[in-house]
């Protein structure tokens, strides 16, 4: 590596060892190349010691990342640590990270996934663990692929949840748009439910986000209402009359309008977002039928739109299903929000998905 003036390497190894190091006496080109800074440091804490600091430094330029190493007296307990892990030392749990292994640098540009469901916001300092996801995505594993995860509260107007969902998300993604490191042309959405039914309102209502995940979300007002839920009839009338459909108490034929204006299939034409849906017949909550409604009319107007269908799963994923939809929506959006290849599973509309995987199409061929 070129420098300026000097550099100053030092060696840990056990004794005796025979080690080479190959340098240049080249210097750097300061108008093509900036500066690397690296910093080891080592401390040794007891219990009751304060905490250990890492890095603390002044200046501009960019924050790469840190490598963490815990080690313990016995041999062989020395263990690299990444954001994502639990580390034991001398068999002790002693650390875990916050979450990513993934640091934050300010001079690169990252797609954004929205994420919501009502108000979030107390969850802000809750640590969410690594793990497969069953509806709502797993934030970790999306921030340890690259990605930022933005999750808005939603404040709500009565009659117009739809509506307020898209005021409250479209908002925050321009609010987003002033910030360098966010790539604002690769932009995506993702809601189970309550938030399914949001994600299916928003793409409808807008051509600003590349894609777009919905998992169990009711796509018609009008055909759900007088339909059966969990199991027990009225329960969607109650549901959206007095409870999440915020309806404040009107029926169907006293707000007719208002039902069809916070449908998402009556405005399915509209939709210009690629949309990945998941829908499974064994839902109790929000009926198999309503995926197959918006579904049927993207394909009959030709709109890139794909739907999973889990029949060992009900309103959300479990075991395999799970660990199957956590790779099919990281493909999704890697494939719109990253430019990566696309699963053969979404270009080939033959493709048997279930028998072959996950293969990706390196042809060039586009959905």
């Amino acid at each position: 590596m070129p420098f300026d003036r000097h550099a100053f390497i030092e060696i840990k190894g056990s004794p005796g060892a025979t080690l080479k190091v190959y340098y240049s006496s080249q210097k750097r080109d300061r108008n093509k190349e900036g500066k690397f800074h690296a910093a080891y440091k080592t401390n040794y804490l007891g219990e009751n010691d304060p905490y250990h600091v890492f890095l603390d430094i002044k200046g501009r330029g960019h924050y790469v990342g840190t490598i963490l190493w815990a080690e313990g007296v016995k041999k062989g307990s020395t263990t690299f640590f990444e954001g994502d892990d639990s580390t034991a030392t001398d068999g002790v749990f002693r650390i875990h990270g916050t979450g990513s292994e993934d640091y934050f640098n300010g001079g690169k540009r990252y797609p954004v996934i929205f994420h919501y469901y009502e108000s979030k916001s107390d969850e802000l300092n809750r640590y969410h663990a690594p793990e497969i996801a069953i509806g709502d995505i797993n934030v970790p594993w999306f921030v340890s692929r690259g990605y930022i995860v933005f999750i808005p509260d939603i404040k709500y107007t009565v009659r117009q949840t739809g509506k307020s969902a898209l005021n409250a998300v479209v908002s925050a993604a321009n609010y987003l748009k002033q910030f360098f490191w966010v790539d604002t042309a690769h932009m995506g959405l993702q809601g189970h439910s309550y938030g399914g039914f949001e994600t299916n309102y928003i793409i409808t209502h807008s051509t600003i986000f590349k894609a777009a995940v919905e998992s169990a979300g009711v796509t018609d007002l009008v055909s759900i209402y007088c339909g059966i839920g969990d199991g027990k009839a009225g329960d969607q009338m109650s549901y959206f009359e007095n409870g999440q459909g915020r309806m404040g108490g009107a029926t169907l034929w006293e707000q007719k309008q208002s039902y069809i204006d916070e449908s998402p299939i009556f405005n399915a034409d509209k939709i210009t977002t690629p949309v990945l849906m998941v829908h499974n017949k064994k839902d109790p909550a929000v009926p198999w039928t309503q995926g197959v409604e918006l579904f049927t009319a993207l394909w009959r107007l030709q709109k890139p739109a794909w739907m999973l269908q889990y029949d060992g799963s009900d309103h959300g994923q479990s075991g395999a299903d799970a660990l199957d939809y956590t790779i099919r929506i990281t493909q999704f959006f890697d494939h719109y929000l990253k430019g990566m290849p696309p699963p053969k599973w979404m270009t080939d509309p033959g493709y048997n998905a279930t028998a072959a995987g996950y293969e990706l199409d390196i042809s060039g061929k586009q959905p």
